[in-house]
């Protein structure tokens, strides 16, 4: 009888009445499991609301479906659904100063997550192509990510943001790893593969403790070194093209070198250097250190996001020889390196002094 009744509300074309069936069948959706028919009278009521008009109540059931249901086919039935509420996504995303918003912003995007889950589910098969409404997904995936204010990113749950990173690194890998004789829609998946670039870099940028979990837990780790921007511009994606090895051995070592990890985090205290302790820890990290000092700049700045890239190197000139300071200036000095301070500076950011 509940049920009778949303639907005929859902029906109606009055917008009050509309958005009360949608908040009391999305009460009821955790309560019990819906036949899989059920489900699909459910999902198409939700499609004519939209039609009527986009809202976040339809955005709400949406999401406890895909939660709270099994057998539901994500691919044919949800994802052109949720990539009609693009407008529901930008206004909450236009909204993210209030608590309330930013808790619905964290339940879509993992909600998102979820719904990108069969593109990731055997990271092995080739990806011949990527339907337009996933590619719809991914891009509200990153541009979320991109749109979380600093001082609200505490606010997204890890699991939410573990959740996308690792759907985006699988989905990558996929996409790196097809053979071109299997692809079906090439434009589809570069472009899938430059969304799925897209949130690695901002998990890099907001979350980096998140992406060194999602990154360190494989054996797979060049699938998630990061390409630049550049590289999208001439449609090369980073993470389409397989890196060289110097530069899978490099990123390794900024994941997973503490003593890199502690050199890029704050200026160190010269005195230090004195210690025995630290004397030690440079002596077993000294080959790691001088192996990242002799890549190039570039990819020392696309990959030390921030004050990163300075921190390493003033520390360097700070704790290393003759050698390494000389390395370390060099790359301080380089046209690089002032090109992306007075970046920074123009967008607002910190400039190097």
């Amino acid at each position: 009888y509940i049920l009778q009744v949303i639907f005929r509300g859902m029906k109606s074309n009055h917008a009050e009445l509309i958005a009360m069936a949608q908040i009391l069948l999305s009460y009821i959706l955790p309560q019990m499991k819906f036949k899989e028919k059920v489900v699909t009278k459910m999902l198409k009521s939700v499609k004519n609301c939209i039609k009527k008009k986009a809202s976040m109540e339809s955005m709400m059931v949406v999401i406890m479906l895909v939660r709270t249901q099994n057998k539901i086919n994500y691919e044919k039935k949800v994802w052109p659904i949720v990539a009609s509420l693009e407008v529901v996504i930008n206004e909450a995303l236009n909204m993210l100063d209030d608590v309330e918003t930013l808790h619905n912003v964290d339940n879509i995007l993992y909600t998102l997550a979820l719904l990108l889950q069969p593109l990731a589910a055997d990271k092995r098969s080739p990806l011949p192509a990527c339907p337009k409404s996933a590619l719809q997904l991914l891009a509200f995936s990153a541009q979320i990510l991109k749109s979380i204010p600093a001082t609200s990113q505490h606010l997204v749950s890890e699991e939410t943001v573990a959740g996308i990173g690792d759907v985006a690194a699988k989905l990558v890998y996929r996409a790196r790893n097809t053979p071109t004789p299997s692809l079906v829609d090439a434009e589809s998946v570069r472009n899938a593969a430059a969304s799925a670039d897209k949130i690695l870099k901002q998990l890099n940028k907001s979350y980096p403790e998140i992406y060194q979990k999602v990154v360190v837990d494989t054996d797979d780790i060049d699938v998630y070194f990061m390409g630049d921007d550049a590289s999208h511009a001439s449609g090369k994606e980073g993470l389409v093209n397989k890196p060289a090895s110097n530069a899978v051995a490099a990123k390794k070592i900024l994941l997973n070198n503490n003593l890199v990890d502690v050199f890029k985090q704050k200026l160190i205290d010269p005195d230090l250097r004195k210690k025995p302790k630290a004397k030690k820890s440079l002596e077993k990290n000294g080959n790691d250190l001088k192996f990242l000092l002799e890549m190039e700049t570039k990819f020392l700045l696309d990959n030390l996001p921030g004050d990163d890239f300075q921190h390493l190197m003033f520390n360097c000139l700070l704790m290393l020889g003759p050698v390494g300071q000389e390395i370390a200036l060099r790359h301080l000095c380089s046209q690089e390196a002032w090109q992306d301070g007075k970046e920074a500076s123009s967008s607002g950011g910190d400039t190097m002094e």
